[in-house]
């Protein structure tokens, strides 16, 4: 209040006196050595001294709030064994965190038969292993590290850090020391390069080659090439400029109920589409066709335009599905077991007239919010009504209606499968090159845009790198905050000494994925499975029976009981992850899913 009381003293003085507000040049005398301009001088001084000293009380006050958190948490008052689901402070999510004991985020960290950690010093209280003892906590003369940090960038998402600091993390500013770094956009290869075996980041290497429109049809057409009957998930498309002259002569010969779907190749939001029945339509657009420039920022791609989708109660709708992969050798593929049904504000029509008009035939969020017929979800128990639906609500219509809601998404899950397999054999070339520890590093959160037609067959429309995670509804912030609780928890985070680490560096000892799974707790069935293996495969599979454990509402959808199905689709089968089918079910009695 007092701070306050001056600033609006001074805002008052300033306004009565506008010269006083800054010393202007033309007020500076001609001879600096007189006492008016070593008084100002001074004064600006003591001005610029009193703000440091502000400053440095507010730095020193941040450190104690820090200290005072670390300390906690070594108390087994801070970050819970996993993460629960609290967004915005609320104050029965924190009552639940500080009745849980500090467990921090896998099994074997509280193992008392674990052997030393080689990030641990040979203390006396690490040989007896107390229950609150972990082997990649800090010691305590290293509390201004903290203990969980992570890093936001190139995004203005703002669930991503409510989550992780509710559970204990804390803000990292050092490309050096965070355990878990969330980007918008694509990493830089010198990020991968430097990553050590506990840091994670939410990308990998080359995820703009299925995302980017122009560069998934490509790959698309390379495996369909190869596999004509097994890649149909795509409509037919054009990349422009280069196709430009194929598709003109296509246009010209368009049947007059034909239309086409023209879209940026790296737009998103629904920006930039139009839908073109003529090439003058196709010229406006693009923005010139042929003459214009081939840059790949400049990029389009025309497709035909899916014109008997599946309606409900007379509109359009569209999926957006969460699929997180955690490794691409092994390949491991996870669908969310909710999602979001997206429906356009306006009922469905093939009516030349109302080509244009977007409520009708796009699904965008973005776009449709701005429509006065638009019905916003308003209450998360609400499900089923308006215009965004959960995917549970939709399948609950779907099989009221009589459509079989399990086969459908059989087929979805096939062509999600697919779409990454189009880009795995690529995948595992980019780590072998840029990840030092390719099994512990990277993890991607995919936003799959599927429509299906009338024929219940789904199409892939677009895969997004960084879906939106705005909680903008309740129906939003139910779904996305449980999924992305649910992600957190399962790529497995684990706390880490980096002044340890370092030390083991400068030594040259490396510390690797085999590490950090060699003394993984295991139940009596998980010890069957691993028995009789060694090294990474031993490593590989332990990794996929704990992630398996910590999924949540995650469906693994790849390896599983029908994977082996894809072997041919695969360059890699037949190393890592023909043994990992083979051990999960390769004998029924040890299959865990």
């Amino acid at each position: 209040q007092k701070l306050l009381t001056g600033a609006n003293d001074m805002n008052q003085k300033l306004r009565s006196h506008p010269k006083e507000r800054l010393i202007r040049k033309s007020s500076y005398p001609n001879d600096t050595n007189t006492s008016s301009f070593r008084k100002t001088m001074k004064k600006i001084a003591q001005k610029q001294q009193s703000q440091n000293m502000s400053e440095l009380r507010e730095w020193k006050a941040r450190q104690m709030r820090e200290r005072r958190r670390q300390m906690a948490i070594e108390k087994g008052e801070g970050a819970s064994s996993h993460f629960e689901l609290v967004l915005e402070g609320s104050k029965k999510a924190q009552e639940q965190n500080k009745e849980k004991t500090d467990a921090p985020f896998s099994e074997h960290e509280n193992d008392e038969s674990s052997p030393q950690d080689p990030l641990e010093e040979p203390t006396k209280a690490n040989q007896t292993a107390s229950p609150q003892s972990t082997p990649y906590s800090l010691e305590k003369e290293s509390t201004k590290q903290p203990q969980l940090t992570y890093k936001v960038s190139r995004t203005e998402n703002k669930v991503v850090p409510c989550i992780l600091e509710q559970n204990g993390f804390s803000p990292s500013h050092s490309d050096a020391t965070f355990n878990v770094y969330w980007c918008g956009s694509h990493l830089r290869a010198y990020l991968f390069k430097s990553l050590n075996v506990f840091q994670k980041v939410n990308h990998f290497p080359k995820s703009f080659e299925l995302t980017r429109k122009s560069n998934m049809y490509r790959k698309y057409m390379e495996m369909k090439t190869q596999y004509p009957h097994a890649y149909d998930y795509l409509p037919r498309t054009w990349v422009l400029p280069k196709d430009y002259s194929d598709l003109t002569q296509i246009l010209e010969k368009r049947r007059f109920n034909e239309w086409f779907i023209v879209k940026p190749a790296s737009s998103s939001s629904g920006r930039g589409i139009s839908l073109v029945n003529n090439v003058t339509e196709l010229l406006e657009a693009t923005g010139g066709g042929a003459a214009r420039t081939s840059s790949p920022d400049e990029e389009y791609v025309c497709s035909d335009y899916v014109a008997n989708p599946l309606l409900v109660n007379g509109f359009k709708f569209d999926l957006r599905l969460y699929v997180a992969v955690t490794s691409y050798n092994p390949l491991r593929i996870y669908l969310y077991e909710d999602g979001l049904v997206r429906f356009s504000a306006e009922k469905y029509s093939l009516d030349p007239l109302n080509r244009s008009n977007s409520f009708i035939h796009l699904t965008n969020y973005a776009i449709n919010m701005n429509n006065d017929k638009f019905v916003f979800n308003t209450d998360e128990a609400e499900d089923g009504v308006g215009n965004k639906w959960s995917l549970h609500a939709l399948r609950k219509y779907l099989r009221h209606e009589g459509i079989d809601d399990v086969q459908i998404f059989r087929r979805i899950e096939d062509v999600l499968i697919k779409s990454i397999l189009t880009v795995e054999s690529d995948q595992r070339s980019a780590l072998r090159t840029f990840v030092p520890h390719p099994h512990t590093n990277c993890f991607e959160l995919f936003g799959f845009d599927v429509l299906i037609d009338s024929d219940l067959k789904p199409w892939v429309m677009e895969i997004n790198l960084s879906p939106s995670l705005s909680v903008g509804t309740p129906l939003d912030k139910k779904i996305k905050v449980s999924m992305l609780t649910d992600l957190f928890n399962m790529i497995d985070v684990r706390r880490y000494n980096p002044i340890k680490y370092r030390e083991l560096r400068h030594q040259k000892k490396k510390i690797t994925a085999h590490h950090l799974y060699q003394n993984e707790k295991l139940n009596e069935n998980e010890s069957k499975l691993v028995k009789g293996l060694h090294g990474e495969q031993r490593t590989v599979l332990i990794q996929t029976l704990k992630e398996d454990e910590r999924k949540g509402d995650f469906k693994r959808i790849f390896p599983s009981k029908d994977s082996h199905l894809y072997g041919q689709l695969m360059t890699s089968y037949a190393g890592l992850n023909a043994m990992l089918y083979e051990r999960l079910y390769g004998n029924s009695t040890n299959n865990i899913s």
